[in-house]
Formats: C-alpha cells, sequence, structure tokens
C-alpha cells in the first residue's frame, strides 16, 4: 500500500514538473543545436563520358538571451555563427579533372521575438520571428586540367556582409520546470555580398608557357530556405522572486 502510495506521488510530481507557467520577467537562455542540412548529387552525361557531382553543408548555432514581457511573449538577443561548405567537381576515365571548393563561416548578432500559444502544459506550441546580420571570412580553390593545360587558383573574400530574416513554427516539451526542448520547422531570407579576391596559375607542359593573373570579382546572393532544427532553452524565474 505504501509503495502505491509513493508510486503515485511519483507520477504526480512527474507530472507537474513540465507545466510551471511562465511569468512576465522570466529569463530565457538557449542554443539552436541542431539546425543544419546537408546535399550531394551526380549529374551523368552518358554520351560525353564524364559527370559532375557536388556535396554541401551548413551548420549553425545561435545561443539567446531573451526575457519574457507578458506570461506568453518573449523578446531578446542572439549571436550567431553559420559554416558553409561547398565542393564540386567533374570526373572522366575514372579521374578528376575539375574541382572548385569553398569554405565560408560568418558570425554576427541577432534580435527575435517568441510567442508561446500555451504556457501551461508541458508541450508548448510557439511562433518565433527573428532577423540577424554579420560579417565573415572565406576560402576558395580549385584546379582544372585539360590536355597540356593546367590551372590553379587560391581565393579570399572580403567586404562580407550577410543578414538573415526568417519565421519559426515549433514546440517546446518541458522536460522540468526550468528546461525545454525545441523542434522546429520555418521559413528564412538570405542575403549576402562580398568580393572574392583570387590568385590563378596556370602552365602548359606543351609550350613551356607559365602565367598568372588576380581576379576581383564582387558577389550578391539572395535566397529563400527551409529550415528544421532542435534547440534547448532554460527557462529562470525573475529576480528577487521567491
Amino acid at each position: 500500500m505504501k509503495r502505491k502510495l509513493l508510486f503515485a506521488i511519483m507520477c504526480i510530481c512527474l507530472g507537474l514538473c513540465g507545466r510551471a507557467q511562465f511569468q512576465k520577467g522570466t529569463r530565457m537562455i538557449g542554443a539552436t543545436i541542431g539546425s543544419g542540412y546537408f546535399s550531394g548529387g551526380t549529374t551523368d552525361y552518358t554520351i560525353a563520358g564524364y559527370s559532375t557531382k557536388n556535396t554541401s553543408w551548413n551548420i549553425n548555432l545561435t545561443p539567446s538571451f531573451g526575457r519574457f514581457i507578458s506570461e506568453r511573449s518573449a523578446v531578446g538577443g542572439s549571436l550567431f555563427l553559420n559554416s558553409t561548405h561547398q565542393h564540386n567537381w567533374n570526373e572522366a576515365n575514372g579521374g578528376t579533372y575539375k574541382r572548385d571548393r569553398s569554405h565560408n563561416t560568418d558570425y554576427g548578432i541577432g534580435l527575435f521575438y517568441r510567442h508561446y500559444f500555451s504556457s501551461g502544459s508541458s508541450l508548448r506550441p510557439f511562433a518565433h520571428v527573428y532577423v540577424n546580420g554579420g560579417s565573415g571570412t572565406g576560402k576558395t580553390d580549385g584546379f582544372y586540367y585539360v590536355g597540356t593545360l593546367s590551372q590553379t587558383y587560391t581565393g579570399k573574400s572580403s567586404d562580407r556582409f550577410f543578414y538573415n530574416a526568417g519565421l519559426n513554427a515549433g514546440i517546446t516539451k518541458m522536460v522540468s520546470t526550468t528546461v525545454g526542448l525545441d523542434a522546429f520547422i520555418g521559413y528564412s531570407h538570405s542575403y549576402s555580398k562580398v568580393t572574392n579576391r583570387a590568385t590563378s596559375f596556370s602552365s602548359d607542359s606543351g609550350t613551356g608557357n607559365v602565367t598568372s593573373a588576380e581576379f576581383n570579382t564582387p558577389q550578391k546572393y539572395s535566397g529563400n530556405n527551409l529550415n528544421v532544427g532542435v534547440g534547448l532553452q532554460i527557462f529562470l524565474s525573475p529576480k528577487g522572486s521567491k
């Protein structure tokens, strides 16, 4: 009988542990810990006898700090770190004759607004609006071989600027009164501009000629994205509350 009573009390406590309501002044500390993508593909040109292959990946980390301005709404700021890698190459007769690689790392700051549609259960759906911007670094390299001609290049980026704006829909699973796990899906718009500076070296084994050249290429990008991810949130009571 005592064991059954103890078990019932434990169940009630576990059921209530994730149901503490937010209140104005509650602090929210979090990070997106699993947002990113990986993709790869191959295009085969059967008649020509060559193929084009590509891989790319992206991962980002966005630690944030916010404060509830009501029982369901919070505003705050975030740091932004994003790393992207792209690799394209061409193959023919079992060998690679062309390759292009690029790696970019962006860092910046942002603002967000989050609204919870419920705050009294362990599963709390939300809408999350954000904007961030900043700068970054980038590197490129590659080669191209055809006949007696070979060409290699290396480059770096400068004057880099970017911004992202988006809307996520998700749910927070409260695993305790202070810790929640986020899962979300959303849409974002991205813009970036950068100047790429590259140095190219060419040589022709048939003629013995060797040349070099430098290039400055301004570049702009604008695109729309579908994002999925998971995150961790820690909720701290307002200062001075008991």
